[in-house]
């Protein structure tokens, strides 16, 4: 997100590289992300539609009022607790565990930064990127969809007349570029592997070929 902006008010930059970057506004990409790993982790689809339509009335709050973030934090427990009632499961123990995970999780629901990413949309920013782009997703990236963003990202960079662009799906890899088995943020940390030699020898040969000449 960060490099785009920078690159089109600073002449200095040659190139940016983008790793797991997003296309598309995070209000479209959050629904994506939590059905992915929902799903990815055996969660029913009844639970997944219950966080899409949690998510979706979050937005709806950040940019409807000005409350303080402990305020936040409530209306959304709030929410929460009436998405499971309007489901009607019995499990006392089931809702404590989803509520105790979303509590864990209200720090960043309710910061200043998630706010901002929910609204921004890269797009426009993109469009304006001259310089020599690269953008790489990972094909097992539950986190920002490989996909629907790097078509985002070349659908911008084209619309703006950037003439040297490479967007790529690197296979096998997770958000964070390891060779992963399912892509869940669950086992970033249990992957020994940092980064993908696959995807550094990637950049290198880009960089190499198509923007230090350019």
């Amino acid at each position: 997100m960060i490099a785009p902006l920078v690159a089109v008010d600073n002449s200095d930059v040659a190139f940016i590289v983008l790793l797991g970057a997003p296309g598309l506004p995070g209000s479209e990409i959050v629904p994506m992300q939590n059905a992915l790993i929902y799903r990815t982790s055996g969660v029913s689809e009844e639970m997944v539609q219950l966080n899409r339509a949690l998510y979706e009335q979050i937005h709806e709050l950040l940019n409807s009022t000005n409350l303080s973030q402990e305020a936040t934090g409530e209306r959304i427990l709030e929410f929460h607790r009436l998405a499971w009632q309007a489901l009607g499961d019995p499990s006392t123990e089931r809702f404590k565990e989803s509520e105790d995970a979303l509590k864990k999780r209200l720090p960043l629901l309710t910061s200043p930064w998630f706010k901002m990413f929910l609204n921004y949309d890269p797009r426009p920013t993109l469009k304006r990127v001259s310089c020599p782009t690269l953008a790489l997703g990972g094909e097992k990236d539950l986190q920002v969809p490989p996909r629907e963003n790097l078509r985002a990202i070349e659908s911008a960079l084209r619309l703006g007349g950037n003439l040297n662009f490479t967007t790529k799906e690197l296979p096998g890899l997770n958000h964070l570029f390891q060779e992963a088995p399912t892509g869940s943020p669950t086992e970033y940390e249990k992957i020994p592997q940092t980064f993908s030699p696959f995807a550094m020898a990637f950049m290198l040969k880009w960089i190499t070929d198509e923007a230090l000449p350019y």
